[in-house]
């Protein structure tokens, strides 16, 4: 008698929690127990799209994918991640290396780079977690996680993308790759110095004027201006500011200003068919992208931006992170990307601060 009601009130306290987990984003017991994430009253995984038809190469919808983040590094670069929870953002570790938590700014609900916006949200980061066993030389394994300093508020434009499951294959599905990275096949280029002069010349004519009829001015002499903010007065602020960011959009080509996305067949998991990739560059977690003998169109800074399949019920998935082994430059080698799902519990043990949204609304267990 005494064990049945033990058994009995252990399936009360048991459903109890269960209901407190999905209902207020508490931990139940069992998943305390067993790992599994925090849950809040959220979807993931749901674009902003208005048609469902994808070309390749095409800019992405306003907001399309709203777990896209732009990651700053030092101030000058620029790598891709993906919001997965209300705390992280995964992203490839190559970019990252050497770099300290104050010197990587996160924006989440971006657009347009090259336009202000009030609806994005720039956010501190607070650690750096790599994979352990990400290898420096071979960039094997390249994936990290970004800790927020502080938690993210979903809404339309800031809303993470769902985890793949841990046994989920995708091995001839169409996945989309989307990316802030400036570089492309025609102009692929190492360096951003190189990257703004070539966009300034090329938006200024003969006549020393920046197309669209503005007198050209230097664009060095306008950056040291805008940033030397103590000694101006808050109009010329203001009307620097506005000038810059008018020359920015003119000056930089569409690349650099709004995220791109590519679909991509998945051709390999943990394998590639291809005889003209580098077999050390493919490892048990690595997967491969592509159509065979077509130039390849994602370059070494796209890395950290996510590859993602969309289900059957339009909800999309994290299969992958494109790896900094890629090359653009009249390279028919396939697209490489770290697979997500062998990591997903390693993810899951690292973000249990996190609050993680659902695929769908479900209740019980």
């Amino acid at each position: 008698m005494k064990t049945h009601l033990l058994l009995a009130a252990g399936i009360l306290v048991i459903h109890a929690s269960q209901a407190a987990f999905f209902k207020n984003g508490t931990r139940g017991l069992l998943s305390f127990l067993f790992g599994r994430p925090r849950i809040c009253n959220c979807l993931c995984g749901r674009p902003n799209r208005l048609v469902t038809r994808l070309e390749n190469g095409e800019f992405a919808q306003a907001h399309e994918f709203p777990w896209l983040a732009a990651i700053i590094l030092n101030g000058t670069r620029l790598a891709s991640g993906a919001l997965i929870n209300d705390r992280y953002v995964l992203t490839a570790f190559s970019p990252l290396a050497g770099l300290t938590p104050y010197q990587i700014k996160v924006t989440l609900g971006a657009n347009d780079r090259c336009r202000l916006d009030t609806s994005s949200a720039n956010v501190s980061v607070s650690d750096i977690i790599p994979l352990p066993n990400y290898d420096e030389r071979t960039g094997a394994h390249d994936i990290a996680l970004l800790k927020l300093t502080s938690p993210v508020t979903f809404n339309m434009n800031v809303n993470p993308i769902c985890l793949p499951d841990t046994n989920a294959r995708y091995l001839g599905q169409v996945a989309t790759v989307v990316s802030w990275g400036r570089e492309s096949n025609a102009n692929a280029t190492n360096t951003t110095a190189n990257n703004n002069t070539t966009a300034a010349a090329a938006a200024t004519n003969a006549n020393g004027t920046v197309t669209g009829g503005r007198k050209r001015r230097d664009i060095g002499e306008v950056r040291l201006r805008y940033e030397d903010t103590d000694e101006e007065e808050e109009d010329a602020e203001e009307e620097e500011e506005v000038f810059f960011h008018r020359v920015r959009r003119q000056a930089l080509s569409a690349d650099y200003c709004l995220p791109k996305k590519l679909g991509l067949p998945v051709i390999g998991e943990g394998r590639c068919p291809d005889g003209n990739i580098n077999s050390n560059l493919v490892l048990g977690d690595t997967g491969c992208a592509g159509i065979s003998g077509a130039l390849n169109q994602v370059c070494q800074g796209d890395a950290g931006a996510p590859v993602q399949y969309r289900d059957h019920r339009a909800v999309y998935q994290l299969i992958g992170i494109i790896s900094g082994n890629n090359n653009c430059i009249n390279s028919t080698m396939p697209t490489l990307y770290t697979m997500i799902n062998p990591y997903v519990n390693w993810i899951y043990s690292r973000t249990q601060d996190a609050c993680y949204c659902s695929q769908s609304l479900k209740f019980g267990f």
